[in-house]
């Protein structure tokens, strides 16, 4: 009897085993054919492609903001095509402060330092989320992403700006960079900066 249920016990050992293989090679085929298909979309690209929203985009946004110009184009033709334009489009209130950029980072830059500037804004902040990347070709892609730009006057009051994106990507020299964005503006709010009532004290 002991033997029988050492020899049931092996026979389930390895036949666990060999499901799992099965199982591996099974997701190993599928992950080969998905990667095939011309619209997949991988941890790769997903890296990347957040990587310029996050590290290029918001990071020259920023720096024109502050009114750092020159840092901010550097910083943008990394992920900028040189015949890149933004196209940001606002709530009919606001329609006034529509614009439209060509001639890539540096036509960019300098609208929005003239936008900045006219506002009296000091910096801006972009949160940047919900990055969804659809393939359109093995060098391209359509991005949709959303953002909490918060722009901020020199007293600290600021005004906070809901937008999402639409950004057309084209794969140049090995680099993912941005052809076309349009920014609409689904919404503007306006905060007054925080006056503390008590000093905190600090044990």
């Amino acid at each position: 009897m002991h033997m029988k249920y050492v020899g049931t016990a092996a026979v389930l050992v390895f036949g666990m085993i060999s499901f799992s293989l099965s199982s591996r090679r099974s997701m190993a085929a599928d992950d080969a054919a998905a990667a095939s298909r011309p619209d997949y979309v991988g941890p790769e690209l997903q890296h990347e492609i957040s990587q310029v929203l996050w590290g290029c985009y918001a990071v020259g946004e920023e720096l024109v903001g502050s009114g750092d110009v020159q840092g901010a184009k550097d910083v943008l033709r990394k992920c900028y095509s040189d015949d890149m334009q933004f196209e940001a489009i606002l709530p009919p209130a606001y329609a006034s402060l529509n614009f439209v950029t060509t001639n890539g980072a540096d036509g960019f830059v300098d609208t929005s330092n003239q936008f900045y500037r006219a506002l009296d804004l000091v910096r801006v902040q972009h949160l940047i989320t919900n990055i969804v990347i659809k393939k359109t070709g093995p060098n391209a892609a359509v991005v949709n992403s959303g953002a909490l730009a918060i722009h901020t006057y020199a007293d600290n009051h600021v005004f906070n700006a809901n937008v999402g994106f639409v950004s057309n990507f084209r794969l140049t020299n090995g680099a993912w960079k941005i052809t076309h964005t349009t920014m609409n503006v689904n919404s503007v709010t306006q905060e007054a900066a925080w006056v503390p009532t008590a000093t905190p004290s600090v044990k």
